[in-house]
């Protein structure tokens, strides 16, 4: 009778003994799906913030006082000429980074005997340096497309005045630097001043030196 009863209760402890390694392992790897889910769930999304969140567009209108050089059969000359421009911007996943499309407008202009009109398009990647405070300087550097509407007065042989018309289109290397001052987060006005020299030859345009006041939104 004793080594029955010896019997059940030996039985009786290792099944209980059993049951709760079960129950520690069941816990154990509950565990471990949980700490696999919270660190799958921080590589997702690192900061909690989508990277759209950081994208800004950026709007602005101004006015561009342009001094340009020109190779024509009088030789080099050179002149003042102004115009409006309007850029659209947009954050490249940075508040450092930007990149910019302008388009520019020249009215025609006298430049010594030459009546000179000009329209450029420009693509630009401009770095902020302190993109968080009220003064923001900027520098960058890009490529222009400018076309060019030349009107030359000149005489005949038979000294009749004639006037000769020529269009010309030009790539132009840009380099630039500015700031822009924020009145507030979606409003601000800055300076700019660029360099533009042609990438070819074959072209009457030499280089031009330029100053734009611009009105700048971001939304």
């Amino acid at each position: 009778m004793k080594q029955i009863i010896f019997i059940i209760i030996t039985v009786t402890l290792l099944a209980t003994t059993s049951f709760a390694d079960d129950d520690e392992q069941f816990d154990d790897f509950e565990s471990i799906v949980k700490n696999l889910s919270h660190s799958t769930a921080q590589l997702e999304s690192p900061s909690g913030l989508d990277p759209f969140d950081l994208v800004k567009l950026h709007f602005s209108v101004g006015v561009v006082n342009n001094y340009l050089r020109l190779s024509s059969n009088q030789g080099l000359v050179s002149g003042f000429e102004s115009g409006m421009q309007a850029t659209l911007g947009v954050d490249l996943f940075s508040p450092n980074w930007m990149a910019e499309g302008t388009v520019r407008s020249f009215s025609e202009t006298a430049i010594d005997d030459i009546l000179v009109s000009m329209r450029e398009f420009d693509l630009k990647i401009a770095y902020r340096i302190y993109p968080n405070r009220s003064l923001v300087p900027y520098l960058g550097f890009g490529v222009a497309a400018s076309y060019l509407d030349i009107k030359e007065n000149s005489v005949t042989p038979e000294k009749k005045p004639v006037t000769r018309t020529e269009k010309y289109s030009t790539p132009n290397s840009i380099l630039f630097a500015g700031a822009n001052y924020r009145f507030t987060d979606g409003l601000g006005m800055g300076l700019e001043c660029s360099y533009r020299s042609p990438m070819v030859e074959e072209t009457i345009q030499r280089s031009s030196l330029d100053m734009a006041v611009r009105l700048n939104t971001t939304f």
